[in-house]
């Protein structure tokens, strides 16, 4: 229901509808400054470091240039990253195109 008028927006100017997403995205608006992989791994770096130690120059969601959690939960986010991305790997496995759930047979211990 809330999406009709914006529906019939992009109906009716087609080329404005995306402008924006697409100058952000791609070299509509400027050229790129670099090659895209290039770019792209930069950023994942960026936001790799973000956490624990440099969380950028925006000043309005945070202290500039300081990390983003403090030591201890900077600490324990490397942890937890690999244990839940254990965790997804070796429990949530889907057996059938059907099935939605967690497996458990797979998560119980065999010993």
């Amino acid at each position: 229901m809330l999406f009709i008028p914006l529906a019939r927006f992009a109906a009716q100017y087609p080329d404005q509808f995306g402008y924006r997403a697409l100058t952000r995205l791609g070299s509509m608006e400027r050229p790129l400054p670099g090659s895209a992989w290039q770019l792209f791994l930069g950023n994942l770096w960026n936001a790799v470091k973000e956490f624990n130690w440099n969380n950028g120059i925006v000043w309005v969601h945070s202290i500039p240039l300081r990390p983003a959690l403090d030591v201890a939960s900077g600490a324990l986010s490397w942890p937890a990253a690999r244990c839940s991305c254990w965790a997804y790997c070796s429990c949530w496995r889907v057996t059938s195109a059907r099935a939605i759930g967690p497996t458990w047979s797979s998560c119980s211990p065999s010993r």
